[in-house]
């Protein structure tokens, strides 16, 4: 079985990152395979919150990022319960397929392939 397909079943995919002064916007290459999955995604954060990635887990319509600080250990649980009853009701918010072709590794990476090219 492949990671993709690994994540397409999973119900809930789980990415952890970090954010402070020095370091924000940082976009891990899971994040682009986990929206391909369209599961829900828990972002736990290190550190402070990362407005950027917080607009784009916004956008994806059935995640969540917080910071791993204990005032959002309610937040986290009432997500993963939410998400846990959306799939005994078989009723799980996938994420939008324009949100995903926003995403898809080919489109994204054209411009710097292109750019590539023309060196």
């Amino acid at each position: 079985m492949t990671a993709l397909q690994y994540q397409s079943n999973a119900s809930i995919n789980i990415l952890l990152t970090w954010c402070n002064d020095e370091i924000q916007g940082f976009i891990h290459g899971k994040f682009n395979e986990y929206v391909m999955a369209r599961k829900p995604i828990l972002c736990l954060v290190e550190g402070k919150m990362d407005m950027e990635l917080k607009q784009m887990y916004d956008e994806l319509g059935n995640s969540i990022i917080l910071t791993n600080k204990n005032e959002n250990i309610n937040e986290i649980k009432r997500f993963i319960l939410d998400t846990y009853h959306d799939w005994q009701r078989n009723t799980q918010k996938l994420i939008r397929e324009e949100v995903v072709n926003t995403y898809d590794w080919k489109r994204t990476a054209a411009p710097i392939l292109k750019f590539i090219e023309s060196i």
